[in-house]
């Protein structure tokens, strides 16, 4: 059955019936059984070609994405397009998406962020000009310091006149958090308080 899906896949699309099973060789090594392998390649090629990024790079990042946010295999497609519209309507390719997902990938689903949001967000710190890793670190500092309440964040959610369950991403989307700031009179330094040093100005942009 791999034999037979790796020539399908060589004969309909841009790659040979080799560089196919060794795709689907990462996927098994992944844990997908044959079935998800045979299922999941051919979306995962479809991303790898329009992205121009390599097959087993892709697959990688992909897989990675399922076990983060726990999607099935059957459902790659989700995975795909999620991916291909970011690296359309970003700045993110597949090289810079990748980096940066080994650190918010396991942050976002942690604090049970959807995997569209959390790839949203990366993008939308990499429109800012952060390169992958830093998109990632800097999504995942921001988080961070939202979970550690201290006296002097305290002090400046109620200047603000924001409670902590309006900034906790525990309880709601990280982008509702954000608007919930953003709505205010923040200042850089507040923010650098709230967000950290280094995360806390991009995210007052975004």
């Amino acid at each position: 059955l791999i034999n037979e899906k790796a020539r399908e896949v060589g004969k309909t699309t841009h790659l040979s019936a080799v560089e196919a099973a060794q795709g689907m060789a990462e996927l098994a090594k992944a844990g997908l059984n044959t079935g998800e392998v045979t299922a999941s390649i051919t979306p995962i090629v479809r991303l790898a070609g329009a992205t121009n990024h390599g097959l087993a790079e892709t697959t990688k990042t992909v897989v990675a994405a399922m076990k983060q946010f726990g999607i099935a295999a059957n459902d790659t497609n989700r995975i795909v397009n999620v991916f291909a519209e970011a690296t359309r309507s970003s700045l993110l390719d597949m090289s810079s998406l990748t980096e940066a997902m080994k650190y918010a990938g396991t942050v976002g689903a942690t604090f049970g962020m959807s995997l569209e949001e959390t790839v949203a967000v990366v993008a939308a710190f990499r429109d800012m000009g952060l390169e992958g890793s830093l998109a990632g670190t800097n999504f995942r500092m921001s988080i961070a310091n939202l979970v550690k309440p201290t006296k002097k964040k305290t002090e400046i959610l109620e200047k603000l006149g924001l409670t902590w369950d309006a900034v906790n991403p525990k309880g709601q989307s990280f982008l509702t958090v954000l608007e919930n700031i953003g709505a205010t009179d923040i200042t850089p330094d507040q923010a650098m308080e709230l967000f950290g040093k280094r995360a806390g100005t991009q995210a007052l942009t975004l």
